[in-house]
């Protein structure tokens, strides 16, 4: 396997040197440190522990607003996605409208890959994630330690697919963080999976089956950086013709909504150098979970659920619990956050203060951190909500 992964990694180069500009080749290529430094913007970076011993990686644009701002990526992403599109991305651009932008990376993507005990890649304990670990551990933790270096009493919170989910779920289950947040804006919002297109149904209702093959493999991680799966995914997804067409066109595009006109196939090696940037099995079923019980709920451990719930079913979370301030921004084209299932977010959520749908007829679930007019459709809407949104 050794050999085989260093010819990919050869093959690899070797064709994005020939057929892809050099600079989007570039910056596919980069770290995060590397990619924000030649935007003009030499990130901070810290380390924050959780309670639980992970340890997560934040990325900092330091700015002389009072009320920090927090980007939260969502499933199988990392803080990279905040800068993908450079000067034109939302991360550079609040900066350089000198907001204090913190960017997190939740527990097992490419920049919390770290325990103070567990070894990712010899430790199947440290893969036992799901989404409650995302909210009630690492967004509590990651909160705690922004206000207390910033020494803010409240931060603004824009949230990306699951990096939303995240939020309701610490909202539910600490109540008390709902003070800390001033005003959640929420792109592509997810909470239900409630008839949705087919390609996340079959998804969904193979997850089971998926589950065993990659436990009969012994596999935890899905995409991450160390395994040959992802640099496979780098290796097809990254060529500008065949990649765009297998990996946007066959893949992503079909689960979140085609728009090729925001996302472009000469965007593909900077996505795919960043993207995916790694994802753990165990949440992976507990999304196809709430899409087969149709309710919003913690992870089903099945016999076990009296040990965990002491009762025999999970619970649903609490949203009415959910009480900070939440402005939705949804997509007529999103087919992983479809409207019906936003609009039924909405009518859960207790304090939905704005609910806004862009007017283009195309806009998908990726185009809120990804697509080339994304500047000029979204940003806007953004700056409003946090300008007129401090209390």
């Amino acid at each position: 396997m050794g050999v085989f992964s260093t010819e990919v990694i050869f093959l690899y180069y070797t064709f994005l040197n020939v057929v892809v500009p050099c600079d989007i080749r570039a910056s596919g290529r980069l770290s995060f440190q590397e990619l924000a430094t030649k935007y003009g913007h030499p990130p901070q970076e810290y380390q924050v522990n959780t309670e639980d011993g992970y340890i997560l990686t934040l990325h900092r644009f330091p700015g002389s607003r009072d009320i920090p701002v927090l980007l939260q990526h969502g499933t199988l992403d990392s803080s990279a996605t905040w800068i993908l599109r450079g000067n034109d991305s939302l991360g550079i651009t609040l900066a350089n409208a000198n907001y204090d932008v913190w960017m997190s990376n939740l527990r097992g993507n490419t920049y919390s890959r770290k325990h103070t005990n567990l070894d990712p890649d010899k430790d199947a304990a440290f893969w036992d994630i799901d989404l409650d670990h995302f909210g009630i551990y690492d967004l509590s933790a990651i909160i705690d330690f922004i206000l207390q270096v910033t020494g803010a009493k409240k931060l603004n919170a824009i949230g990306h697919s699951a990096g939303n989910t995240v939020f309701y779920v610490l909202g539910s289950n600490r109540p008390q963080y709902n003070s800390k947040i001033n005003v959640l804006i929420a792109l592509a919002p997810i909470a239900y999976f409630h008839s949705p297109h087919k390609p996340v149904a079959w998804l969904s209702k193979n997850a089971e089956i998926i589950n065993n093959i990659l436990l009969a493999f012994n596999i935890h991680e899905l995409f991450g950086e160390t395994v040959l799966q992802q640099k496979l995914a780098k290796l097809i997804c990254s060529q500008p013709d065949i990649g765009y067409e297998i990996c946007m066109n066959s893949l992503l595009f079909p689960l979140v909504g085609f728009d090729n006109e925001e996302i472009s196939s000469e965007f593909n090696p900077i996505i795919f150098g960043h993207f995916p940037a790694g994802f753990p099995r165990k949440t992976l079923i507990h999304y196809s979970q709430i899409f087969k019980r149709k309710s919003f709920g913690p992870f089903d451990y099945g016999h076990d659920n009296v040990k965990y719930y002491n009762r025999t079913r999970p619970p649903s979370y609490n949203l009415s619990a959910v009480s900070m301030r939440i402005i939705l921004i949804a997509g007529q084209n999103d087919k992983l956050a479809p409207l019906k299932n936003v609009n039924r977010l909405r009518k859960n959520l207790p304090n939905v203060v704005k609910y806004i749908v862009p007017s283009q007829k195309r806009f998908n679930h990726l185009d809120f951190t990804w697509g080339e007019h994304t500047k000029l459709i979204l940003f806007p809407i953004i700056f409003d909500a946090l300008e007129n949104n401090n209390y």
